[in-house]
């Protein structure tokens, strides 16, 4: 039988202030879950809400994940799930999810990318996400991506400045790196519909490869057509009727599937599973979680092999983290690894 055996808190300062269009933050805080089953074997997985961002806290999660402690699972057989009878967020699913598949892996002897249906050999390119920082700061962080070989960069629009400023931030990065730059903005809900035409209008000259979550929720309802990919993100959360619409138009045509908002990487599958007949493609981003999640997010990429490159890159939340090590994310893509389940395990302080 499975049994929750640990879980503990874990959080630090970030080297750098991380941030979107409605938030910032400095730090970050994670909980631990670990199963074992009877010979002793573990699995671990990791509930990393997002304040301002993610639909559920940290709290809740800890309340949810509290109440595994007096289930007995069965042990797993594979990458199928058991059924709960507790309600867990979406943060705390997440982090069961996580750690059974881990479980599951180490005791099959597989990497997670494996269980998950990865090829041996898994690929996946990644992007670089600009820090949230003054102008001069995103340009030299894009000089420094594109020296490590990254050639897809995205820039968080309403973080620093205004639209203008943006505006020449983008016509820079164009020019700086011409056409072989895959360039992405993400405006994290920020517009209003009635904007979108003028907005649209401004970003075409730039040759963006894809606008994430322009607008939130029902207001996909009245997202017109533009020229380049648009991509739902924080709307996945909650899967209003506008926004299946919209898939089904063709006018959202990329899903930016991140574990920890959307219950963990199992469901993050059939999420892209329930997503293919209309031809949505997926894209795997974080939220600035900490090594256990990250590689979560890993493995479903490799499984995926999606068209399009990851956002997982190693980004500023890890150094909460900097003990730890993910040599399965050198750059600009992500290697497959052949370590059992995650690769990685934590230890509590």
């Amino acid at each position: 039988m499975i049994r929750l055996s640990r879980l503990w808190r874990r959080g630090g300062e970030l080297s750098r202030t991380a941030g979107n269009a409605r938030a910032r933050w400095t730090a970050r805080e994670s909980l631990v879950l670990e199963l074992r089953d009877e010979d002793g074997r573990r699995g671990q997985g990791e509930a990393s809400p997002l304040e301002g961002y993610s639909p559920d806290s940290i709290d809740a999660a800890e309340r949810a994940l509290e109440a595994l402690r007096e289930l007995r699972l069965p042990e797993p057989a594979g990458p199928e799930l058991p059924a709960l009878d507790v309600p867990l967020s979406p943060s705390a699913r997440c982090a069961f999810e996580t750690a059974w598949l881990d479980l599951a892996a180490r005791r099959a002897g597989r990497s997670l990318p494996a269980l998950l249906g990865a090829e041996p050999a898994a690929r996946a390119a990644v992007g670089a996400l600009l820090p949230a920082e003054p102008l001069a700061a995103q340009l030299a962080a894009a000089e420094e991506a594109w020296r490590r070989g990254f050639r897809s960069l995205k820039v968080k629009l309403g973080a620093v400045g205004g639209w203008e400023a943006e505006l020449d931030l983008l016509g820079a990065l164009r020019r700086r790196f011409g056409p072989e730059l895959r360039l992405r903005a993400d405006a994290n809900g920020a517009f209003c519909p009635g904007e979108l035409p003028s907005r649209f209008r401004d970003l075409e000259p730039f040759g963006l490869e894809l606008l994430e979550e322009p607008v939130s929720g029902r207001d996909w309802r009245d997202v017109p057509e533009a020229p380049f990919l648009l991509a739902a993100d924080e709307s996945l959360q909650r899967l209003e009727p506008e926004l299946f619409e919209a898939f089904r138009r063709g006018v959202a045509r990329v899903a930016v599937l991140k574990p920890t908002t959307l219950g963990g990487p199992a469901s993050c599958l059939a999420l892209a599973k329930r997503l293919a007949p209309l031809r949505v493609r997926p894209l795997v981003g974080h939220a600035f979680e900490g090594p256990l999640a990250f590689a979560a997010g890993a493995a479903l990429a490799l499984a995926l092999a999606p068209e399009l490159a990851s956002g997982l890159d190693r980004h500023v939340g890890l150094s909460a983290w900097p003990e730890v090590e993910l040599p399965f994310a050198p750059g600009p893509e992500l290697r497959s690894w052949e370590a059992p389940g995650l690769g990685l395990s934590l230890e509590p302080p």
